[in-house]
């Protein structure tokens, strides 16, 4: 049975989407088991979700352009923690930047995982929201701009 070219990348990137949004949900719950409070309304905090699914949208094009060229899973594999993982670890996530070595800081402090964080925090703590969410934005536009057309010309030189 025939299907469009894009059918598949649009499935993978939908189940991305639903993944990421039912990851967000579960962080939540537990967050508000353990005692975490959202100290702003629950615009703030949908638009956090959003910002969160936006920004994993334009991550998904990263992993779609690796799945296409990637020869084997154990390539997909090794390119998440070589690539991947140091950008969620050299970020704000899990320690301040100020604390942080002097020479590292401007890395985390221009690291798009960081700038999500900052907006992410602002919206459900409150804090600074509007220069981080703007940022997020820009950094999740090109992303999708650069790895979104280099997926799908990989896709169709692959097919």
């Amino acid at each position: 049975m025939p299907i469009a070219r894009w059918a598949p990348l649009a499935g993978r990137i939908t189940a991305d989407l639903v993944k990421h949004a039912w990851s967000v949900f579960l962080l939540l719950a537990v967050g508000y088991l353990m005692g975490f409070r959202v100290e702003t309304s629950m615009l703030e905090l949908l638009a956090m979700v959003g910002l969160v699914l936006v920004f994993a949208l334009a991550f998904s094009w990263i992993s779609v352009l690796v799945g296409v060229i990637a020869r084997d899973p154990e390539q997909v594999q090794i390119f998440g923690f070589t690539v991947l993982f140091p950008v969620t670890f050299v970020s704000n996530v899990f320690v301040p930047t100020e604390t942080m070595p002097g020479w590292l800081q401007p890395i985390v402090e221009a690291n798009p995982v960081t700038i999500l964080s900052d907006a992410a925090r602002g919206l459900l703590i409150g804090g600074p929201v509007a220069e981080p969410v703007v940022w997020t934005l820009v950094w999740a536009g090109v992303i999708m701009l650069v790895f979104a057309p280099i997926s799908v010309f990989a896709l169709k030189r692959k097919v």
